[in-house]
């Protein structure tokens, strides 16, 4: 079908990580590090349960192709440089999309949707495991500076995905209006991609604090909204530990995700936003979408042949129903169906294809024993319980110590155990919440 119209040249179309001075945040313990150093400070992975879906055998397939859809991706980052494929610039429509050293956007959201994982570097993606397309469809032409993409940039940057075989399309970016070029490129993705199942396709809410932005708001998309450290709604001055923005909200959302402070890869090299190679401030519903983006690719690892019908049914399902706002039939125009539960989502979907559902996750009473560690009395079974901080222990002891300080709070009250690992009468890595 041939398409007459302006190709209007857009500007400021990216929802952009908004660097201001951060409130202090306290998190929960985190888990062990593991294999990812950086993994102690993703208190998103922990919020959303993705520490205990990645310790259940979730990972990504390098089958399943994320497609990032951005200022570009650098590709010479150390946490994403083994699991890039097929990059593309649709600005300048060839295959070298390297993004401006001050453009960070693109390299963050790929960390966040799949950073390697067990590579003894940096973080862990969401779906840490698949493989990153990364596609450059806009730029800043200075430091700070605005977005500048238009209408044929952005269909070739949709086309470009979907003709060479990525399965997920994730677009932290927005603004304006959808043009007739880009409807026909965003619904040839979502029907003749991944050989005529359709592309899985998540955008960004918005930060502005108002109605959905495109292409977020166009329906057959999964709209991501943002919650914030107090897993609530991300609205401005909402006593979170970011209160200059809010998430756009509205009908479209589908559910949220982490938005606030996550830490991510960054332009290596001194570039992007912190000098390191990694940043952690990266927020905005900019950050929330490649988290989801990167679950997709978990789901889609675990049965490649899901039709986006039932990983939208999916994360509706699993979505836990928290914050301020009351859900009517199930979902209300803030959190959609709610925040993102990775492992919730995961087992589902192993329910679905029969495979078996790996339980993390124990109750029962917390108690002092003579000589004892602290112990839960779960049925018939008693377990020590080992929470790790922030900070690997420097000793043993140092560890029984400040579990006796992290776990005091607890005795004698009923919880829910989520561990990592689990040995005989013992379980670590663990968090509790009261019942």
């Amino acid at each position: 079908m041939a398409i007459a119209e302006p190709n209007y040249i857009h500007v400021k179309m990216h929802t952009p990580n908004i660097h201001q001075p951060s409130r202090p945040v306290s998190f929960p313990s985190a888990f062990a590090t593991g294999a990812d150093p950086l993994i102690g400070q993703q208190w998103a992975a922990r919020k959303t349960q993705a520490i205990e879906a990645w310790a259940s055998g979730a990972i990504g397939d390098p089958s399943i192709v994320i497609a990032i859809i951005d200022e570009g991706v650098d590709t010479s980052h150390e946490d994403l440089k083994d699991v890039i494929t097929k990059p593309y610039d649709a600005v300048e429509d060839d295959t070298v999309q390297d993004p401006n050293s001050w453009d960070g956007h693109g390299t963050a959201c790929a960390g966040l949707a799949a950073a390697i994982p067990n590579n003894s570097i940096g973080i862990r993606g969401f779906g840490g495991g698949c493989k990153i397309m990364p596609i450059r469809m806009a730029y800043s032409p200075v430091k700070d500076g605005d977005w500048i993409t238009s209408d044929e940039i952005i269909a070739r940057a949709v086309n470009f995905a979907w003709k060479n075989g990525a399965h997920i399309l994730s677009n932290s970016w927005g603004g304006g209006l959808i043009s007739d070029v880009e409807e026909v490129a965003w619904n040839n993705a979502l029907k003749l991609g991944r050989g005529g199942k359709g592309c899985i396709i998540l955008a960004a809410a918005g930060n502005s604090a108002g109605k959905v932005i495109a292409p977020a708001n166009y329906p057959p998309i999964f709209c991501i909204s943002a919650s914030n450290n107090l897993d609530t709604f991300k609205r401005r001055n909402d006593g979170s530990s970011e209160y200059w923005w809010g998430s756009c909200y509205g009908p479209e959302v589908l559910i949220a995700a982490p938005g606030v402070q996550n830490i991510t890869t960054d332009v290596s090299g001194g570039g992007g936003y912190d000098p390191s190679n990694y940043d952690s401030t990266f927020n905005g519903t900019s950050s929330a979408t490649p988290i989801a983006a990167g679950v997709v690719g978990l789901l889609l690892s675990i049965n490649p042949e899901a039709t986006t019908d039932t990983v939208k049914q999916i994360l509706k399902d699993s979505a836990d129903k928290v914050g301020n706002d009351a859900y009517v039939n199930g979902r209300n125009n803030f959190m959609g169906y709610g925040r993102l539960n990775v492992l919730r989502a995961v087992n589902l979907m192993r329910e679905k294809i029969n495979q078996p559902v790996i339980n993390t996750e124990v109750v029962g009473i917390v108690e002092k024993l003579p000589g004892k560690i602290f112990l839960l009395n779960a049925g018939d079974t008693q377990y020590a319980i080992y929470v790790f901080g922030l900070m690997e222990a420097q000793s043993w002891q140092s560890l029984l110590d400040r579990n006796k300080i992290e776990l005091t709070p607890f005795i004698g009250k009923k919880v829910k155990v989520n561990y990592l690992m689990k040995q005989e009468d013992s379980l670590y890595g663990c968090s509790l919440s009261a019942l």
